[in-house]
């Protein structure tokens, strides 16, 4: 699947600058190329030219349940696509296998997300969403509130981009 979602990003990969160019640009009177400044970010990364893109800005992997190290595929810098993880009790906590427990370890704290998985909204729905937090919250050794807060923001993220608000409410 990865090898497939990859083809729509690709040629739109994000340049990563090195430490060493980021030092060198630092210095007055020198850039990497013309326009470079307009395109990194404080961390470094170079963004492109702002418009339509041929890939989803945000994915979600629904009830991840691939092994770890496809999941660190996921979470190379040069994706330019936003990734989430999201996790439920029907798929992923059924069993609680130590893979389900490891990979939800290896989810960045900004990128998980958790779902009930069922078909229907209702009191079904409710518990089941509770479950996922709680079960989140355990793995990942938070305390509820602040898992609870965690996963608010990531889903707003997911939702809404990385501001996480609604345009009306910039």
């Amino acid at each position: 699947m990865f090898e497939l979602i990859k083809e729509t990003w690709q040629g739109h990969e994000v340049k990563i600058i090195s430490k060493r160019d980021k030092k060198r640009k630092s210095k007055p009177g020198t850039a990497l190329h013309a326009g470079d400044e307009k395109n990194v970010d404080s961390h470094g990364t170079q963004h492109g030219v702002a418009g339509p893109k041929p890939y989803p800005p945000r994915i979600c992997l629904h009830s991840y349940s691939g092994p770890l190290n496809v999941l660190e595929q996921y979470l190379n810098p040069n994706i330019p696509a936003a990734m989430f993880f999201s996790f439920s009790c029907l798929v992923n906590f059924s069993s609680r296998t130590s893979k389900a427990v490891q990979v939800i370890k290896g989810v960045p704290n900004d990128k998980i997300l958790v779902e009930s998985d069922l078909h229907s909204a209702g009191e079904d729905m409710d518990q089941l969403l509770e479950e996922a937090v709680r079960s989140v919250c355990e793995i990942k050794g938070w305390p509820l509130v602040e898992g609870v807060t965690q996963l608010g923001n990531n889903w707003r993220r997911f939702v809404f981009g990385e501001g996480g608000t609604r345009p009306e409410q910039t």
